[in-house]
Formats: structure tokens, C-alpha cells, sequence
């Protein structure tokens, strides 16, 4: 009996040059770790052709252009990219067609096609779809709900989700959000994000003072400026006992170590530049708490990666953060964008130790019965099986 067959199709995953994507390839191993055959469809950073099998999953890494040398990965995501470089525009349209000619090519043995975000890679897939009838499953995992309401856009969000024969959203913030570019919520079945738990559950680590960290792309929406701004404002013998930890690259690396200095806390502070996937979990059993202060997410994985570690996670009550975070439970909420609540939490998670080590403890177990890839990963494969029947 043939395996059935799914077919991938997204923008980031990890690769050599690319760190980003992590969510996609723990969904993509633990499909087929459950009996699946799958391939993953994703443009080469080094333009090179590369096609290998890893953990199950066959990667086809497919070149765009012959002549420019690849930019789309070089701001930690195709959309960023394209927004930040002149070369990843000029090579934007070279990738929608090399992007369309490969899916054309790998789809045809395909049971389902699962394209990861709407656009580009649900664009590209539902218009393979009016020519192939393959079916269909595309995926809002936040990005796709955070563009400009224009009306292009609305439209070619509203294509994709009409040709979709799925559509899934990691969160119920995301599945309300799909409303607000006019598309029927509905339709929309919310699957959760995932971890590898046994990845992110390493030996904790303690040292002597308070390690706060956050792992993010450095781009406005993330709001590090507002982790920054909360740890200056601690009072002085608490700032004594901590350390702060940001690990990550962007466009706003250099207006955020300055703001570091200018706010007196350059001494705490270490800015550790983009750090491999693989490293993450080292860094986050050190960590005492982790904070994600974005206001823009689908459901962040990093939430989920952190309370899996064993770290008391602070997070803006925002963007689905309140769907895996219950407040003074397994972790903290505060105002979005607000530094003097963001510093209040931090304050009493460093204040009351034995609360802050039992709220972790519980965010762990959480994780592991919730969100780990194997129990997600069999939400999707009976979404697969009802629509090959």
C-alpha cells in the first residue's frame, strides 16, 4: 500500500543559510514520522539545486536565478526581505515562476499540496490549483493577517481562501483576524502551533543572577525597544541581579544597542546576533525569564519553545499569546507596547521566586501535552485523510 503523499510549499525553512521556519519542518517531520510520504518545496539561498532527505522528509531546495546572486533570504524572511532589499524585489518575480514551475513539476504524484502562509505560497498554489484540481490545504500562520487592508490585498487573500479546500489557522486571534480581510472565518479550522518538546526540554541550568532573554527577528513590530525600556526601569538593586540576553539580527540592531546605552544598562545587556536553531535550546535552559514582547504574531512558537525549556515566559497580551498563556498561572501577560507594565511583571517574577519556578513548571507540562508536534501532527493528518476520502 502507497504511503500517502503530501506535498509542502512554504517560503521559509531551516536550511544552511536559513534559521527561520523551525515550526514548518517540526509539522513536516512529525507527518512523516506517522507513516506520510512528504516533500518540501523550498527556494535555495545559495542558488544552487539541492534535493536530500532528513528525519523522513525529502527537502528540494530549487534556484530562482541563474545570474543574481539569491537576496530573499538575507533579512530572516521573504516578506522582510523584500521589503529591505532592492535585489530581493528584482528577484521577486523570478521566484514566483520558478516557484510555480517546480510545484507544477513535484505536485503531479501529490495526494494534497499544504502550502504555509496565503501569500505568496497559498497565491502560488491556488492558481496551481485551477489548472491541476489538486487538492488543496493552506495555512495562516500570522504574517498574511498583518499586510495593509488594501484591496489588492484583500483580493488575493480572498483567491487563495476560495480555491483552498482547507484552511487552517494557528489560533483563534488568526481565524478572527481572517474576518477583518473580509474572508469567512468560518471556513477556517484552528489548528495550534507546535514544538519539538524533547528538543527544548535540555537540563535547566541556574547561575547566581536573573538571565531575562528574547529570541526575535530586530524589526519594529517586535517591540524589543519595549524589553529595553522595562529592564531600565527596574529598580536598582533588582537591575544588580540581571543580566539580559537578545539574540536575533535585523534592520533595528543598531537603534536598539544604542537605546541600550542611552538608557544605562549596556553593561546587562548582550546582543548575540542570529544564533542557530540548534543552539536555542542551550540558550533558553540558562534563561530564567523569557519575554516576547511582539504585538505581532499568529501564535508564537517562541512562547512555546521557552515554556517548554522550563522558563517563566512574559508575553504582550496580544496576538494569540493569551490562548497558550494563562496569567499568574503559566506565565504573565501584560499591556501590549506599554514598557512600565512589561517592567511590572518582570519585577514580581524576579520578586516571587517560588511562584515564578511553579508557573514554569506548569507552562512545561502544558507544552508537552498541547503542543507537541506528534499530537499536531496527528490533527493534520486527519484533516489529510478526510480529504483524500
Amino acid at each position: 500500500m502507497k504511503k500517502p503523499r503530501i506535498l509542502m510549499l512554504t517560503s521559509t525553512y531551516p536550511t544552511d543559510r536559513i534559521v527561520t521556519g523551525t515550526f514548518v519542518r517540526s509539522l513536516a517531520e512529525a507527518v512523516a514520522n506517522q507513516g506520510f510520504d512528504v516533500t518540501v518545496l523550498m527556494f535555495s539561498s545559495t542558488g544552487k539545486r539541492h534535493e536530500y532527505t532528513k528525519k523522513g522528509v525529502k527537502v528540494v531546495e530549487y534556484p530562482y536565478s541563474a545570474i543574481l546572486p539569491p537576496a530573499l533570504h538575507r533579512h530572516n524572511g521573504l516578506i522582510p526581505s523584500v521589503k529591505n532589499s532592492l535585489l530581493a524585489k528584482a528577484e521577486f518575480p523570478l521566484y514566483l515562476a520558478s516557484t510555480a514551475g517546480n510545484l507544477s513539476k513535484f505536485s503531479r504524484h501529490a495526494d494534497i499540496i499544504h502550502a504555509h502562509w496565503y501569500i505568496p505560497s497559498g497565491l502560488i498554489a491556488a492558481f496551481h490549483k485551477k489548472l491541476s484540481g489538486k487538492k488543496l490545504v493552506v495555512t495562516a500562520w500570522g504574517a498574511e493577517f498583518h499586510l495593509p487592508k488594501s484591496a489588492i490585498v484583500k483580493i488575493l487573500l480572498g483567491f487563495v481562501h476560495s480555491n483552498a479546500d482547507k484552511k487552517v489557522a494557528v489560533s483563534e486571534y488568526m481565524k478572527k483576524k481572517a474576518g477583518e480581510y473580509g474572508l469567512d472565518e468560518r471556513e477556517m479550522i484552528v489548528i495550534p502551533n507546535s514544538i519539538d518538546v524533547e528538543k527544548f526540554s535540555l537540563k535547566r541550568k541556574t547561575g547566581n543572577g536573573i538571565v531575562i532573554a528574547t529570541v526575535r527577528r530586530l524589526v519594529p513590530e517586535k517591540r524589543v525597544q519595549d524589553l529595553i525600556e522595562a529592564v531600565s526601569l527596574l529598580d536598582g538593586k533588582t537591575r544588580e541581579r540581571v543580566s539580559l540576553w537578545i539574540i536575533g539580527d535585523g534592520p533595528e540592531k543598531k537603534r536598539l544597542m544604542e537605546l541600550s546605552r542611552k538608557r544605562g544598562i549596556e553593561g546587562i545587556t548582550k546582543f548575540y546576533g542570529m544564533v542557530p536553531n540548534e543552539r536555542i535550546p542551550s540558550f533558553l535552559s540558562k534563561t530564567d525569564i523569557y519575554v516576547n514582547p511582539s504585538i505581532q504574531e499568529g501564535m508564537a512558537t517562541a512562547n512555546l519553545e521557552a515554556m517548554s525549556a522550563g522558563c517563566c515566559v512574559i508575553a504582550a497580551d496580544a496576538a494569540g499569546s493569551d490562548e497558550a498563556i494563562i496569567h499568574q498561572k503559566d506565565g504573565l501577560l501584560y499591556e501590549p507596547a506599554k514598557p512600565e507594565s512589561l517592567m511590572d511583571c518582570i519585577q514580581f517574577a524576579i520578586r516571587n521566586e517560588k511562584m515564578r519556578k511553579a508557573m514554569s513548571q506548569r507552562a512545561s507540562k502544558k507544552v508537552r501535552e498541547n503542543y507537541s508536534s506528534d499530537k499536531i501532527a496527528k490533527l493534520y493528518i486527519e484533516l489529510y485523510s478526510r480529504m483524500m476520502k
